[in-house]
């Protein structure tokens, strides 16, 4: 459980991983898909995921979808 109330705010905005046949032929390259809120930048999510799954993210790509 996560008092810290920053560190729980970032791990809000992460929703959950997507599974698709496209973001599985990413699994095979090290790469993930997740469905993050729309306002969250990418020090943010890297933040989060590290912390989360206890790994060193490299790079973090975004796309807003209409």
């Amino acid at each position: 459980m996560v008092n810290n109330k920053y560190l729980r705010s970032q791990i809000d905005c992460i929703k959950y991983p997507i599974v698709t046949e496209k973001s599985a032929g990413l699994f095979e390259k090290n790469q993930y898909t997740f469905l993050v809120d729309r306002q969250t930048d990418k020090y943010t999510i890297k933040t989060a995921i590290e912390y989360l799954f206890n790994v060193k993210v490299v790079k973090v790509n975004t796309c807003l979808m209409p």
